[in-house]
């Protein structure tokens, strides 16, 4: 199988190699493409197209560019599969960051040290939000995700022959360091709290574990207060001023939630209330209303619910905890409280018990070592 590599400019080559006779007219027939780099990269590539051609792998690239491939791959296909919230993010991430950068080249030429400048790029250009720094890796990285996922369904469709985003080494992200409440800031958070309009709706987070977008949707007849359980079955996105309900991401997202007494209690006198202020307004409130909601019964915001609780947090002297560190919170205490890791995964919801164990390894170390000093009650005792 031969093949050829020619200078093309002072950082790009032509490639050829020979596809043999055409069965129907009989005449040779070749395929060319442009290498943007340096000859040993071009070198790389000749020899790919040999070993892919010899393994009957190789695929006849199309003349699409990246960027039509990108933009198709995400109104046709990716969007049929993700929530609005990822499309939205999806979307950003391609029509600001890939496109601009990648989308001008030939889908089948895009390689693995194309995509590894642009990693490296990212990392040192301004932000384009003007926020002051580069992107973080983690940012970098989640570019790295969307892009390899289209390139994947490329190659499943027979677009390309081969992933070029699985020769690439995207930047280690850094871990988003998580910041549960001890339980002394737990209840003094939540004595500082009552009275606002957001009070129960946090109490349940803390006491539930349920992530934002779960606790929004849930509905008066997904709580069942005589049982003392909740059940998630749907989530809430906001997306472009519509509020989207749609089923969790994964069938382990669904699941029945025990309730402790005191989020019983809690609820029960919330709903009584709730249904008095429905009167007042010469509503009767229904099952399938909104446990957690504006006066009218409307959605919450999910940012309006974010802030308050940033803002709240940050008076009362408890800077950087995040409302998502309330289903943090959750899991440590358990976790430190002696509760079953599987229990904790069941609570959590998370599809593997390996998610459950990285997520909170950082309680297990104090956790065997009072093991070890409990143990010792079973020891004998030294004459």
């Amino acid at each position: 199988m031969r093949g050829y590599i020619k200078k093309r400019s002072k950082s790009s080559y032509i490639i050829a190699i020979s596809l043999g006779r055409d069965a129907i007219t009989g005449k040779y027939r070749q395929h060319w493409e442009t290498v943007k780099g340096t000859k040993a990269e071009a070198e790389r590539r000749l020899v790919g197209l040999q070993q892919e051609l010899y393994s009957g792998i190789f695929v006849k690239p199309q003349r699409q560019t990246v960027g039509e491939y990108l933009t198709d791959w995400l109104e046709n296909t990716s969007r049929l599969q993700i929530s609005p919230t990822t499309y939205r993010g999806y979307k950003y991430v391609i029509d600001c960051h890939l496109i601009p950068a990648l989308g001008s080249i030939i889908l089948a030429n895009l390689n693995g040290p194309t995509i590894q400048r642009y990693y490296a790029s990212k990392l040192k250009e301004p932000r384009l939000d003007g926020r002051p720094g580069t992107l973080s890796a983690r940012s970098v990285t989640s570019h790295h995700r969307i892009l390899h996922r289209a390139l994947k369904s490329a190659v499943m469709n027979g677009l390309v022959s081969h992933n070029a985003s699985d020769h690439t080494e995207p930047p280690s992200p850094e871990n988003k360091e998580m910041r549960p409440m001890t339980i002394s800031q737990m209840n003094t958070f939540l004595a500082a709290l009552k009275g606002s309009p957001y009070y129960e709706l946090y109490y349940t987070l803390l006491f539930t574990g349920l992530r934002r977008s779960e606790i929004l949707a849930l509905r008066w007849q997904d709580i069942d207060l005589e049982g003392g359980r909740l059940t998630v079955n749907r989530v809430m996105h906001h997306v472009n001023r519509e509020y989207l309900f749609r089923e969790p991401k994964t069938e382990k997202s669904k699941a029945t939630i025990t309730l402790t007494p005191s989020t019983v209690d809690l609820l029960e006198d919330y709903k009584q209330r709730r249904a008095g202020e429905y009167l007042l307004l010469g509503k009767e409130m229904t099952g399938a209303d909104l446990a957690f909601c504006c006066v009218d019964g409307t959605p919450l915001s999910p940012g309006t619910i974010s802030r308050y609780w940033r803002r709240f947090a940050d008076r009362i002297g408890m800077p950087h905890i995040r409302l998502h560190d309330a289903r943090h919170t959750h899991a440590t205490l358990m976790l430190q409280r002696g509760v079953n890791i599987k229990v904790i995964q069941e609570r959590m919801r998370h599809t593997r018990i390996e998610t459950t164990l990285g997520v909170y390894s950082h309680v297990l170390p104090g956790m065997q070592e009072e093991a070890a000093k409990l143990f010792d009650d079973f020891a004998p005792k030294q004459a």
